[in-house]
């Protein structure tokens, strides 16, 4: 089956840093003022993305089997989004 991928960028165009979390791994990245996160996520069956913000926090949740990448003003990121999102439903 075909991978693909959506793009997804946020830039912190504020004076502060913003704590970007990539969710259900919990990675956390520090995304200084004036700059920019990029957020590459790799699926082969399409899922829902949510987002959360609060302040100094910017939470984005990914759905099962994906996995990511991400890059911080160009900089690639390591991180266990990597690996594929497990199921974490409630049901």
């Amino acid at each position: 089956m075909k991978e693909n991928v959506i793009a997804f960028d946020f830039y912190n165009g504020g004076s502060s840093d913003v704590v970007f979390i990539v969710e259900p791994w919990a990675d956390e990245f520090n995304v200084p003022a004036k700059s920019k996160a990029e957020l590459y996520i790799m699926f082969t069956s399409l899922g829902k993305i949510e987002t959360s913000i609060s302040d100094g926090f910017f939470t984005i949740w990914l759905w099962e089997g994906c996995h990511a990448k991400l890059l911080i003003d160009g900089e690639d990121q390591p991180g266990s989004f990597s690996i594929p999102a497990p199921n974490i439903s409630q049901e």
